[in-house]
This record gives C-alpha cells, structure tokens and sequence, in this order.
C-alpha cells in the first residue's frame, strides 16, 4: 500500500445477527472482513445449523410502521442499507404490522450472502481472547474462554441476565373450532393471527394454574436481573393477577367474530414458518434452563462498539439524538453502569419536539423529524 495508508481490515468475532450485520456492513465500505463463528466446532444448546444469523425470532423485527418506534429504527437501518432487513422481506410471512419471518429462510438467505461476498472471509473456530481491534458480537452462547476475557476487560462478572423464551406449537395441536384468525385492528393481511378467546373464569383459572405450577427455584435465581422486555409470563403473573391481561395477552382490538365484542383476555398465536405448519404463542415467554456451566451471557449488538480503538483511528460518528439509532447510542453512552439495563427502541429516548404537539400525532412528528435528520446527517458524512 502506497505512502501510510493503514490497510482496511476489520475482526468481527460472533456470526449471529450483529456479527453479521457488522460484516457486511464493513465489507461494503471496502474492508476486508475475518468474521469468527465457533460452529460447528464448538457447538451450543440451542442452534441447530452452522449457518450464521440462525437464532432470529420470528417476530424479531416487529412493526414496520414508522409511527411505531421499532418500524422507525428499520427505516432508519435500510437507510444505512441493512442486508438482514433484505433478508427478512424475502422471507417474510404474514404477520399484521410485523415484518415476521420464516426463520430457516431468513438464516439461509443471509448465510448465503455473507458466504458469497468477496470481502468477507469466515473461519469456523472458538476466540479465546479479544480482538485488538475488533467487534465482539457474541451473544447469550458466548463461550466460557470468551465470556472470561470479556469479564477481565470490564473489570466485573455482572455480564448476565436471564433471557426466555416462547413456545411453539404445531398446526395440527390447534383447537381450531375455538380459535379466530384475526389481526389487532385488522391490520396486515386482516387474519395474520390465530386467537384463543378465554372469559373471566377462564383467565382467573389460567393465572391460578400459572402461578401453581411447577417453576424452576435455585441459589442462582435468588436474585434473577430478568432484562424487563422480555420477560417470563410467571414472572408477568406473580406482579399482579391483571397484569398479563394488560399485557400479551390484551384483547383489545381483537373482537371475537362470533360475538362481536372483545374477549375478557386472549392468547395470540403467530405463524413460525411459511407453510403455517408451526405458531408461537406471542408474548408467552417462560425461563430457559440452562445447565450451570453454560454461561448466559447477552454481550448484546457491541456492534460499532470497539474494544480498543476505532478501526480506523477516528471517533465514531454516530447520527442525531433526534433520529431512534442516534437516541439508542446516546443511551448506550449515557445509562448509568452500576444500573443498567437492555433498552428497547421507544419514542421516549429521542429530543422533544418544540413547542405544543397533539397528542394523536406526537408520534408520527417525531419520525417525521427523525428520518429527515437522519436523511441530512447521511448526506454529510
């Protein structure tokens, strides 16, 4: 390389969504990219395939409405050229409001890109130590060499919190003479989901049965740093008899065709795949159990995140608190420590807007805001 150019490289070490969203997006800025996946040499409980980006939730990627805070961090990430927001269209199913994918596709298509890519090469093998510099995007199967060097870095051990997860049934377990297809509101395809009605008997018996049942206890769930987006539905049900019907299992919006009203509560079901043979009950998380010497770690996106100095020597630019992405970092940069938790994209992170705003359109303002500031900060970089 002529003069002192510093050669473009990056590590990325974590082949799931971040690892891999890193990736490419480096690759296309002309970077050459070793991305390190452990699989299939050292395997983990929960993946299936040594293909990268295979642990996506179905509904992951939630709303695509911009007035929604979650559909304005995608239209903020196709901006930027997102190739899993590429993936995730090509393998979408129905799903309402909701960019819900066929996971096997969705894992397939951006494997395949990734594996394809000129710039990017992939080597299959555990990292014990952290890339100096580089992205660690290792996720809740961190390895215990890793996780360990992780903890040295940080100076602590608080690098967990326990996660869970919602089950999934097969088609032809459904009771579909109670069940209804029907979205919130209608939206989507109008009938994206199935939906089991239940009367105020029937919820007061579910949450009786619920906090009744056998639940896992140990030392180290004494204290459990549950992340509060995702968390399980005894642990919903043991803050309050009512709160799982405010929460995912609200009936509003949702009015039973063969009476015309609401139901007291309801359970959602979500088609998992595109031949609607498998649905996950939406919002019923419950507690993994993972086997004491797997450690849970959640080292979360740390994408763009470098351990020990930018990759190229400059300070990151990063867009306006006003757009989600900007508002995300400046949370990130800000949270207290001692204190933190995983936050959500949610309006309430960006700058007010000025002066009096109505209430029914505050939200669409603010994305309205948000993309156009996010449109100039692109245009000046």
């Amino acid at each position: 390389m002529a003069g002192s150019e510093v050669p473009r490289t990056a590590t990325i070490v974590g082949g799931g969504l971040a690892g891999s969203e890193a990736a490419w997006a480096l690759a296309n800025r002309g970077f050459k990219v070793a991305l390190h996946e452990m699989r299939p040499v050292l395997k983990t409980p929960a993946h299936q395939t040594d293909r990268l980006a295979e642990l996506v939730c179905s509904n992951s990627f939630k709303s695509v409405e911009t007035g929604n805070a979650h559909g304005l961090l995608k239209a903020e990430l196709r901006l930027l050229g997102s190739m899993l927001l590429e993936c995730a269209d090509e393998a979408r199913v129905p799903g309402g409001a909701a960019l819900v994918v066929d996971r096997d596709v969705f894992s397939r298509r951006a494997h395949e890109r990734l594996e394809a890519h000129p710039n990017i090469t992939i080597h299959r093998g555990e990292v014990a130590v952290l890339p100096e510099p580089g992205i660690v995007a290792t996720g809740p199967l961190t390895s215990e060499q890793l996780g360990r060097a992780i903890s040295e870095r940080l100076g602590t051990g608080a690098l967990a919190f326990y996660d869970a997860i919602a089950p999934i049934v097969s088609a032809d377990s459904l009771n579909h003479e109670v069940l209804y297809a029907l979205s919130r509101y209608g939206k989507g395809e109008g009938t994206d989901y199935l939906n089991a009605p239940m009367s105020p008997e029937l919820y007061e018996q579910f949450i009786d049965g619920l906090i009744a049942g056998d639940q896992y206890h140990g030392h180290e769930f004494d204290e459990v740093p549950y992340f509060e987006g995702c968390l399980p539905v005894e642990e919903m049900a043991s803050r309050g008899r009512e709160t799982l019907r405010f929460g995912p299992m609200k009936p509003v919006g949702l009015p039973d065709p063969r009476t015309g009203r609401d139901p007291w509560a309801v359970v959602q079901l979500r088609r998992e795949d595109k031949a609607g043979q498998m649905w996950n009950l939406v919002g019923f998380q419950t507690r993994l159990r993972i086997p004491e010497q797997q450690k849970v770690f959640r080292t979360g996106i740390m994408a763009g995140i470098n351990l020990a100095g930018h990759l190229d020597g400059k300070p990151p630019v990063v867009p306006p608190p006003t757009t989600m992405l900007g508002a995300l970092y400046r949370y990130l940069r800000d949270a207290d420590p001692k204190h933190f938790q995983p936050m959500n994209a949610n309006f309430g992170l960006l700058d007010p807007l000025p002066g009096k705003v109505k209430k029914d359109e505050k939200k669409m303002k603010l994305a309205e805001r948000a993309l156009a500031d996010f449109a100039t900060w692109m245009k000046s970089l």
